[in-house]
């Protein structure tokens, strides 16, 4: 009955939306001082996300916050109750779930109900075995997953997230960015979760991982596309960990303090695959008893839990209680500033997972799950376009060969900077000459070298085949890192030769033709049987003009006739000569004035290289008299 979370996937150029479930482990554990408040914070009511203690967006509201939670009413206000105006284009989780209200979100996880898994049901996903705890490896821990029902206070109904470009902050700070010569701006992530009974204090987690294979292994999804483990010990997961995989920890709870964030990062230094999987481990990075509060908004990560009763849920939501309302500590929600926690370069996280545990403790027992779903923080695109193509000979050995020209373009689709952007290309079809495949890389020296959010940059090449009747694709691909040097997953695009289909004109290359002349001559001889006859004598040159090698040029003669030719090949702008004899019956025009004239047509032909196909020449006739001019009659020519 019910379901937990909808992934979606989209690219904009300018925010990215993610998840909450924070949970909290005090400072003192890790014997870290709590993080100083901010002139800015991820709970500014004016910048991108309302951070209030309930999931609907509002203009304004009322706002109070005690120790059990926060409370909110419409205005006017009163009492203990401060006015809160937000920003025209601030977004809630009711935005999230309707892909329609929030135009600027280019990855995100939604609070809607399908497809996702079982609540208050023994078909739900939840942790099994010891080594399913955030201290160990997710395949070498190793992570194991079974269907089960979990306690109600521990059963997650919605995880949600959204990441975006906090404007004008940098390091959670007050200094411009994103401007000209200036650092990016700050990325926000946003979190949020709501549970299906609040009878109980209960602790949740959330994780962003940077490898796209983790995921719930060794499972089927049933009808209803819940997944479902067979194995009696438990299933396992799989993907490994990566150096600075972010993990969230906060708690929901019934009274006392309910602020307290703390988050974690995975540290395996250089270390990739099982090696970081099996030998990193869980590091305190910050914590705080900051609570997110929109009267002071200078929280550079916190967390909050709804203390109104009553509050509405637009995609759907059903409680222990039979409520189709949020109940008080339902819903927890928060935010943290990616940079002031990866002041070196955003990781770009690539999945993300909801967890409920036994307590904020590191090695605390795992409770529920939301299975692993794609949520992108980095990436790009490319393009690929064909500009020109024109035949190459080749001056040595006069072999022909096709040069295409190509360009595109790459564009940052993430929310952080990218560096060492590189295009590679893979030339398809027909042999391709060695050495000519050459690639002009972005230029990127003006920004530092790296490419911001949503920014694009140019690239071009060339390359030469042998043929031009390849049908296999030409491919350009990126690859990128980013700032914090975790690689992005490559884009590539393509176009193909043959079919020429959406290829410009400039790119269909198109031979020319042969050149012949023809000259004939009379002359009478004596014929075997002792008599005299009339023979024709024919020559001319050919000329290849085609801009491609021909081979196996052969002339054609009407009258019909053996022809000689010099040569049977022609490179590019080469001629030969070829010669041939005929002895005709009659004369072609009939005798007039005494005089017998004789024409024929020529035409020669040969096979293109490069896979241009038949080459041939224009027709050519010459026409030759039995007497030349001014020894016949006067009206000879």
């Amino acid at each position: 009955m019910g379901t937990k979370f909808l992934n979606r996937f989209r690219c904009t150029a300018s925010r990215l939306l993610a998840p909450l479930a924070a949970g909290a482990l005090f400072a003192f554990m890790a014997g870290l001082s709590p993080q100083p408040a901010l002139a800015q914070g991820v709970d500014d009511p004016s910048k991108v996300f309302q951070l209030e203690g309930n999931v609907t967006n509002e203009s304004s509201i009322c706002f109070s916050l005690t120790a059990n939670g926060a409370f909110t009413a419409t205005p006017p206000c009163s009492g203990v109750f401060t006015l809160v105006n937000f920003g025209a284009n601030t977004d809630d989780w009711a935005n999230i779930a309707s892909a329609s209200s929030h135009a600027e979100a280019t990855s995100y996880i939604s609070p809607n109900t399908s497809p996702a898994e079982a609540i208050n049901s023994g078909d739900d996903s939840i942790f099994t075995a010891g080594g399913s705890k955030d201290t160990l490896g997710i395949s070498s821990g190793a992570w194991k997953w079974k269907n089960g029902k979990p306690q109600a206070k521990d059963d997650i109904e919605h995880a949600f997230a959204a990441a975006y470009t906090l404007p004008g902050t940098v390091n959670g700070g007050s200094a411009p960015c994103g401007g000209a010569n200036q650092p990016g701006c700050d990325t926000a992530i946003y979190f949020g979760m709501t549970r299906f009974d609040n009878s109980g204090d209960a602790t949740a987690g959330f994780w962003f991982f940077q490898d796209g294979n983790v995921g719930l292994a060794g499972g089927t999804l049933n009808a209803n596309k819940d997944p479902v483990c067979s194995v009696g010990s438990g299933c396992s997961f799989s993907g490994h960990h990566s150096n600075n995989d972010l993990l969230i920890v906060s708690d929901f709870s019934t009274g006392g303090v309910i602020s307290s964030i703390a988050v974690y990062k995975w540290s395996c230094g250089a270390s990739t695959g099982a090696a970081c999987d099996g030998g990193g481990s869980l590091v305190l990075s910050q914590s705080s008893a900051t609570t997110c509060n929109p009267v002071t908004h200078s929280s550079s990560f916190c967390s909050v839990t709804n203390g109104t009763a009553g509050l509405q849920v637009p995609f759907g939501f059903l409680n222990k209680s039979g409520q189709i309302t949020l109940d008080h500590g339902e819903l927890l929600e928060g935010g943290v500033d990616l940079n002031v926690v990866f002041p070196g370069g955003l990781p770009c996280f690539s999945t993300f997972m909801a967890e409920t545990r036994s307590s904020n403790s590191p090695t605390a027992t795992l409770s529920d799950l939301t299975p692993p779903v794609s949520f992108p923080l980095c990436g790009a695109s490319i393009t690929k376009q064909c500009d020109s193509a024109a035949f190459v000979n080749d001056p040595q050995n006069g072999s022909t060969t096709v040069q295409y020209n190509f360009s595109g373009t790459i564009k940052n689709t993430g929310i952080g900077n990218l560096s060492n952007v590189v295009v590679s290309d893979t030339p398809g079809g027909n042999t391709v000459v060695s050495g000519s495949l050459f690639i002009t890389q972005p230029d990127l020296s003006g920004s530092g070298g790296v490419l911001g959010p949503g920014a694009t940059v140019g690239y071009s090449g060339r390359f030469r085949t042998t043929s031009a009747s390849s049908t296999q694709p030409n491919t350009a691909t990126v690859n990128a890192t980013s700032s914090g040097g975790t690689a992005i997953s490559p884009a590539s695009a393509s176009w193909i030769v043959s079919p020429q289909a959406g290829l410009p004109a400039s790119c269909i290359p198109s031979p020319g033709a042969l050149a012949i002349t023809k000259e004939c001559s009379v002359a009478v001889v004596q014929a075997a049987s002792g008599g005299l006859t009339i023979r024709v004598d024919i020559d001319g040159t050919i000329t290849n003009n085609s801009g491609v090698q021909v081979t196996g040029i052969s002339v054609t003669d009407n009258p019909s006739t053996p022809i000689t030719l010099g040569s049977t090949s022609l490179n590019n702008g080469g001629s030969t000569t070829y010669s041939g004899s005929y002895f005709p019956g009659v004369c072609t025009n009939g005798a007039n004035g005494g005089v017998c004239d004789f024409t024929d047509t020529v035409s020669a032909q040969g096979t293109g290289a490069a896979g241009t196909g038949t080459i041939t020449s224009n027709n050519q006739s010459a026409t030759c008299h039995l007497c030349p001019a001014g020894v016949c009659s006067q009206s000879a020519p």
